[in-house]
């Protein structure tokens, strides 16, 4: 009898001890899963240094205008009975809070956080205001000399005009490349031929052309390219442009 005793008590030890390894990392599982990771971007032309923070930790910048993190930062998985995470972006004194949002970010996934718009807008255009944007972004290289480029549409119109939508193309009636229609903090994607390229920013419904470029992109490379800027600005650097960010490998 009392060897029995001791067997079925062994048994339910070992029972519990894998019910708490099935429980680890949340109740999707977890186990052996990496974690969320991040990387932020400074798109607001008319706004100093910002500082991005989750559940009011500063976890990116102080960055200046079109400033970005160097690598991703890995952040613990947080179920929705946790209330997620409160993602902001602000002045770095916290004295000011452009925008929030809830989010949650699942394992295994790596997200942009980019904040676009403007701090100044007029009544009536409050669609120009700052916003945070959340991009799921692939990490896998590109295969051969070839470079994708992941484009945000984060430019606006001169006041008092409407942001329509753009097309990224190379240059000419005839586009070696092209995307779809973007529309304002939209996103779309395309893969290039690494090397020289020119490329264009054009409205989707006409022939008005918003910015140019040259860049020199390298082979198996993934790139932000971040189309921003203010029309017609009286400050040349808050202008339309577009801005080429790599976006670092997984580790």
């Amino acid at each position: 009898m009392r060897k029995k005793s001791l067997v079925v008590a062994l048994m339910g030890l070992a029972a519990a001890g894998l019910t708490l390894l099935s429980g680890c990392g949340g109740s999707s599982g977890g186990v052996g899963l990496r974690d969320p990771e991040l990387f932020f971007v400074n798109a607001i032309p008319d706004s100093p240094a910002v500082v991005f923070t989750l559940n009011d930790e500063v976890r990116g910048g102080p960055f200046d205008y079109l400033g970005a993190s160097t690598q991703f930062i890995s952040v613990p998985f947080l179920r929705a009975e946790d209330d997620a995470y409160d993602a902001a972006v602000g002045l770095p004194d916290g004295s000011d809070v452009f925008d929030s949002e809830a989010r949650l970010f699942e394992f295994e996934t790596s997200s942009i956080i980019i904040a676009i718009g403007q701090r100044s807008t007029r009544i009536g255009e409050e669609d120009k205001r700052v916003q945070l944007k959340f991009l799921d972004v692939p990490r896998d290289i590109p295969v051969g000399n070839r470079a994708r480029l992941l484009i945000v549409h984060a430019f606006n119109r001169a006041p008092g005009a409407q942001t329509p939508s753009v097309i990224f193309q190379s240059p000419g009636d005839n586009p070696q490349y092209r995307t779809s229609d973007i529309a304002y903090g939209s996103t779309a994607d395309i893969t290039v031929d690494s090397g020289v390229q020119d490329f264009v920013v054009k409205r989707s419904d006409g022939d008005a052309i918003y910015a140019s470029v040259r860049a020199t992109l390298d082979p198996g490379t993934n790139y932000l390219t971040v189309v921003s800027g203010i029309e017609g600005d009286v400050i040349d650097g808050r202008r339309p442009r577009v801005t080429f960010i790599k976006v670092p490998p997984r580790r």
